[in-house]
């Protein structure tokens, strides 16, 4: 990884993945053999403010109940953490574009 590209990544086991800022891109993708989504969402709660959080959702389990059984691979970058935000986003499409998933 590039020197100061900051990513975070975490797995969710037995929960939901929702937001209270609102989503302004969304596109739906695989990660090794995954269905994932990915999503740009805003700074603050108005579909107006700019580009914040850039994050991928791996769902690990389809059709689960998330409240239950829900199961997720959860990678972002934001605004917040060091290095350029447009750099931190290409680094994370690349490595989701190579991760493999191991049960």
């Amino acid at each position: 990884m590039p020197e100061g590209v900051a990513l975070w990544m975490d797995f969710l086991d037995g929960g939901c993945v929702g937001y209270i800022n609102p989503i302004l891109e969304s596109r739906d993708v695989t990660v090794d053999g995954y269905a994932t989504r990915v999503e740009e969402l805003a700074k603050g709660k108005q579909d107006t403010n700019p580009a914040f959080t850039y994050q991928y959702v791996v769902t690990l389990i389809p059709e689960a109940d998330c409240e239950n059984d829900g199961e997720y691979i959860y990678a972002l970058t934001n605004r917040d953490l060091s290095g350029d935000y447009e750099e931190n986003k290409a680094v994370l499409d690349q490595m989701m574009e190579s991760i493999q998933v191991r049960d």
